[in-house]
């Protein structure tokens, strides 16, 4: 790929967008490429790139950003527009979440040629769902996994927390609602979505095979009735991520350990005497956090088809991970030998077991560790991801 990249990144909207974005350029360039990093919080750089992009477009080969970074812009009296309607240099979007998340944007945002990653596989039947009149191509890619440590400090760093567990929980809740109940929603999906969130509680699915779980069981299986529940699935993803979060660490306080938080509005949970707060931390400090942890402990929510970063970003800087059962982790990595999976119907069994000989067994411990490090540095770094990416651009456009 002889052309150039050009790498949207931004501090504005999520404290981890810029260190993930310069990673990913970072990995283009080790693959050969060359890479024009665009800070668009700095209006000279971001008017530069446009410019280039409208006057010679042919010159790259593919954008790329998180969300809809780069996709939107906004003239001097702060009304938005968007180049890429305009523009036939293919646009790919890193995607942060599930593409029913209301916090996700830019799916659809209007582009001519767009690419969206998936962080899990099963959600793409949904794009031509929700945005029929626009062609975007949906790609499953979890995120890359982010090497802090080298691996001599990895392998022989102190391991002060024993188990850590990063993530935000609603603060001022106690225990999560089901909203839609709140929300004046027709009687009849009420019900669909109580059905399946009933489901969802006890099997390792994503909110959106829930919901097709129960249509089908009603006989409701065409997507004009798939397509007319999509509007309620942010609703069903608060409930359950939340919901999935705080059942997945209970298991650790019932099984006696308790973990070092880091994340806000745990304060109110029932068990939170049971948890070492340390409430909301930078993510460059997570970073370091993971690389003193002996257990990264992880639930995976929407992403039972998938996965998170910061499962490999813990594999990465040297912590085992123990996490909530994904079809994805179990075919990347060994259940029992370089990764702990924990389902839902023997979750609480399988975590009192296996947490509490992890932190006492460093021989163990660093066994799991080594394995895991050696598959997450091989398959799962934003190089890997870049690489993916590019393959994506060239196998679609020919660039």
């Amino acid at each position: 790929m002889a052309k150039e990249i050009i790498c949207y990144h931004t501090n504005r909207s999520h404290v981890a967008l810029r260190p993930n974005m310069v990673s990913l350029a970072d990995g283009f360039r080790a693959l050969g490429c060359a890479v024009t990093e665009c800070d668009l919080d700095n209006r000279a750089d971001t008017d530069a790139c446009y410019t280039r992009l409208l006057s010679d477009g042919n010159a790259i080969a593919f954008t790329v950003g998180n969300n809809d970074l780069g996709m939107v812009l906004h003239d001097e009296n702060g009304a938005p527009y968007y180049p890429y309607d305009a523009i036939d240099t293919p646009h790919v979007s890193v995607m942060l979440d599930v593409p029913y998340n209301p916090c996700v944007t830019g799916f659809d945002t209007p582009c001519r040629h767009h690419i969206a990653t998936l962080l899990d596989r099963h959600v793409a039947p949904i794009l031509p769902l929700a945005w029929p009149k626009k062609r975007m191509a949906g790609i499953f890619l979890p995120l890359g996994g982010t090497q802090a440590l080298t691996e001599d400090q990895a392998f022989s760093a102190a391991r002060p927390y024993d188990v850590v567990v990063s993530g935000v929980f609603p603060r001022g809740e106690a225990w999560p609602r089901r909203r839609w109940h709140e929300e004046g929603l027709p009687a009849a999906a009420c019900s669909i979505l109580d059905e399946a969130a009933d489901r969802l509680e006890l099997e390792p699915k994503n909110s959106w095979d829930g919901v097709l779980d129960v249509l089908a069981a009603r006989g409701f299986s065409s997507d004009v009735f798939r397509r007319r529940m999509i509007p309620y699935l942010p609703l069903m993803q608060r409930y359950i991520k939340q919901y999935r979060r705080l059942k997945a660490v209970e298991f650790l306080v019932r099984a006696g350990i308790t973990p070092d938080v880091f994340g806000d509005g745990w304060e109110g949970v029932p068990f939170a005497d049971g948890l070492r707060l340390h409430g909301p931390v930078p993510y460059e400090e997570m970073l370091a956090i993971m690389g003193k942890a002996k257990v990264v402990y992880q639930d995976n929510a929407e992403f039972a088809n998938g996965a998170h970063d910061r499962v490999f970003t813990a594999m990465l800087n040297g912590a085992v991970v123990v996490s909530e059962e994904s079809t994805y982790l179990a075919e990347a990595f060994e259940n029992g030998k370089d990764i702990v999976l924990f389902d839902w119907k023997t979750g609480a069994g399988r975590v009192a077991e296996s947490v509490p000989v992890l932190i006492a067994d460093e021989t163990l411990r660093l066994s799991f560790a080594l394995r895991a490090y050696g598959k997450a540095k091989a398959h799962h770094t934003w190089r890997n991801r870049a690489a993916r990416i590019a393959e994506a651009v060239e196998l679609l456009y020919g660039v």
